[in-house]
């Protein structure tokens, strides 16, 4: 916990928050969540509409993924001491994941990340960077702000990515005087600032100048200043969301993000006065406490909701699409290209842009507001394609870029014109192509084989050991044991031990069975077996059948002789009877 006495500023950050939220409520964020619908069709109807989720969450950083470069830039690996820069008394130890980069989106007031100290000298650069991986496509709906520890830095660009990262586009650079990034300060409330830098690169020098009596640790990334800029030009409510849901647009472009990087360049330095030549103290590490990047969820139009879990996010997809943003259509619905859902200032629906399946297109074509257009029904319009599905169904669709397809293949066939089996069932080379019997099931033994699915010619994918075209029973010299094939022991395998099959005497090679060892190392038959040869008995070894069907002689064996024995002696000899 960090000591009060050493930190007299921190007391000011709850002022700070409070006023941050009060920025997000502006006019502007507002517009910008409300140009299209949060329904994705007209209320009480079944008539699609353009629609995009509102704000339901206020900070999408807080979905992210922090990566620090380069990798050793986090402090704490060794453990190293830091001093505050503005009371050098003031010092602290930074230990191992003390300040690690998680610090940056976990909301709390008295964490924050911090890099090494500086190695360098005054004057020279540290470069660290922090990049920010959203997970998915978010549109920006008001500045963001960066809440600094212990100072802003003197130099820092802050770059943006709309495509996971593989393109980067910098939007405002930050110095004590922008000529050291050979740009000009832009001041936003100035009537004379170039109206085409709404969605240009800037550069500020609000910020990065640190006087001993301030307390000031936020920097912001203007995103509101930017769309009062294009007012300027004359846009009003309606042509400012036209401006934002038309994908070919600078504002849209620039307000979509999927990442942001943050590229600190010159640690905080603080001064005794405003003059150039007064008391210059520089601090030797950065530190940030928390990003807010207030972004609604986007999804091209096509969904009023988002899913979201720790560190994911998606769109509930409408209008037939499908994807992380919506951006493609089902399998089946491309009859017409993707396109985005948009504003339409003349349409209370905007332009929908819904995917269409062949099928669904000549609905379209063949009626209007529900009404039949033509006495030729879609469905009949359907039936005039040329459908090849070998008598396995009665309907396809045209397919762009596929050309025609069968749709509700039956007799366990699949693909374009019904002309394979699907998985569990295998061609009958008996049967015609388009018999109805042409798909015969795999019926894979599920002891012996891998699945329930089979080769082309019928035959399953067996486990070790199994043999047939079902793999339903084991190799010779192979026997099922407990769910396995076991190997049949030599000391059973013998003439004088046999075995005979029960159901089909006749038909067992050689007129018998060998028998096999048991764990307790007696021989024995197997089920549907019968011992034929009970008399003959070898060394440690008990010749035992199948005795649960009666209709088949029994074995008698000597431990029943035994028994007998046992009986009369007991019988005759009992001491309770005496005899003269």
């Amino acid at each position: 916990m960090m000591n009060m006495a050493f930190y007299p500023s921190v007391s000011m950050k709850p002022i700070f928050l409070i006023l941050s939220i009060c920025v997000f409520t502006s006019t502007e964020a507002t517009r910008l969540q409300e140009c299209l619908n949060n329904h994705c069709e007209v209320s009480g109807k079944k008539i699609p509409a353009a629609c995009e989720p509102r704000n339901t969450r206020k900070n999408v950083a807080t979905l992210a993924k922090i990566i620090v470069s380069p990798k050793n830039a986090t402090c704490g690996t060794p453990v190293v001491q830091f001093c505050s820069l503005r009371n050098r008394i003031s010092c602290l130890k930074c230990s191992k994941n003390s300040h690690s980069p998680s610090h940056i989106i976990d909301g709390h007031k008295w964490t924050w990340w911090q890099s090494k100290p500086w190695p360098g000298l005054p004057g020279k650069t540290f470069e660290v960077n922090i990049t920010i991986n959203l997970p998915k496509k978010f549109q920006l709906i008001d500045d963001i702000i960066i809440d600094f520890h212990d100072g802003l830095p003197q130099k820092m660009i802050v770059d943006k990515s709309s495509d996971g990262g593989k393109t980067w586009q910098p939007i405002q650079y930050y110095a004590d005087n922008c000529s050291n990034h050979n740009m000009y300060h832009t001041d936003f409330a100035n009537p004379s600032t170039d109206v085409n830098l709404s969605t240009k690169p800037i550069c500020s020098q609000d910020f990065s100048t640190n006087f001993i009596w301030e307390d000031k640790s936020t920097m912001k990334v203007y995103i509101a200043p930017r769309i009062r800029l294009l007012r300027r030009k004359g846009l009003n409510d309606s042509s400012l969301c036209e401006e934002i849901s038309n994908k070919n647009s600078e504002l849209s472009k620039f307000l979509l993000i999927t990442n942001l990087r943050i590229r600190l360049q010159q640690p905080p330095m603080v001064r005794a006065d405003s003059s150039n030549d007064g008391l210059h103290q520089r601090s030797e590490q950065y530190g940030i406490r928390n990003i807010y990047i207030p972004a609604r969820c986007f999804c091209n139009g096509h969904a009023s909701q988002c899913g979201y879990s720790s560190k994911s996010a998606w769109c509930i997809c409408r209008h037939f699409t499908e994807g992380r943003d919506c951006e493609k259509c089902k399998v089946l619905y491309w009859m017409k290209p993707w396109e985005p859902g948009s504003y339409s200032s003349t349409s209370e629906i905007g332009v929908v842009n819904q995917c269409t399946s062949f099928q669904e297109l000549g609905i379209e074509r063949f009626t209007k507001n529900n009404e039949p257009v033509s006495f030729m029904s879609a469905e009949e319009s359907v039936k005039k394609l040329n459908c090849n599905c070998n008598r396995h169904s009665k309907r396809c669709e045209e397919v762009r870029d596929f050309g025609i397809l069968c749709v509700d293949c039956r007799h366990n066939t699949i693909g374009r014109n019904c002309h394979t089996c699907k998985n569990g069932y295998f061609r009958n080379i008996r049967k015609n192509l388009d018999h109805p019997e042409v798909c015969a099931a795999c019926k894979c033994d599920y002891i012996g084989s891998n699945s329930q699915w089979c080769q082309p010619g019928g035959q399953c994918l067996c486990r070790p050991n199994f043999v047939g075209r079902r793999c339903d029973k084991c190799r010779a010299g192979w026997t099922i044991k407990n769910r396995v094939c076991a190997r049949i022991l030599p000391e059973c395998l013998t003439e004088e031990v046999s075995c005979e099959d029960i159901d089909y005497p006749r038909l067992t090679p050689n007129g018998r069975y060998q028998c096999i060892q048991l764990d307790h190392g007696w021989c024995s038959c197997l089920e549907k077996q019968n011992c034929t040869e009970p008399s003959l008995f070898k060394k440690n070894k008990k010749l035992t059948g199948n005795f649960g069907l009666s209709r088949f002689k029994t074995t008698t064996t000597p431990l029943l002789y035994i028994s007998i024995t046992i009986f009369f002696i007991a019988f005759f000899f009992s001491p309770n009877d005496v005899y003269f």
